[in-house]
């Protein structure tokens, strides 16, 4: 959802544009509610600067760190490497366990099922 809204951000023809909420239902198939949730979320990431705002669009202007992210795969590429380096930690931790003497052993036990915890949580919110 986040990287269908940033790809259509990027498409305009300028880096400043108005913004119209009301084609939300139609473009992205949610409430321009929404749409205006993720835009405030964007700003705060960086992404974009909401210069003006009206009672149903705004005046907008990309970053270049839009740019960046998108061109890097998104927020979905963000999200899979985070996964990964957790998967990685889990595993490395879970390899340490092994080679410790016992008492270490059982901590990095520990810290190896936090991680697959950790990854479990990512899961639900990934889908």
């Amino acid at each position: 959802m986040k990287d269908i809204v940033l790809a259509d951000l990027l498409s305009a023809d300028k880096p400043r544009f108005k913004f119209d909420y009301d084609n939300s239902q139609e473009e992205y198939g949610f409430a321009p509610s929404y749409t205006k949730m993720l835009l405030d979320q964007f700003q705060n990431l960086g992404l974009l600067k909401i210069t003006y705002s009206y009672s149903d669009g705004a005046v907008i202007e990309i970053s270049t760190k839009a740019m960046d992210l998108y061109r890097h795969g998104g927020f979905k590429a963000e999200e899979e490497l985070l996964k990964s380096n957790i998967e990685k930690l889990s595993l490395e931790l879970q390899n340490l366990s092994k080679q410790l003497e016992p008492k270490y052993a059982e901590k990095a036990s520990q810290l190896a099922q936090i991680a697959g915890t950790l990854m479990q949580g990512l899961t639900l919110f990934m889908k």
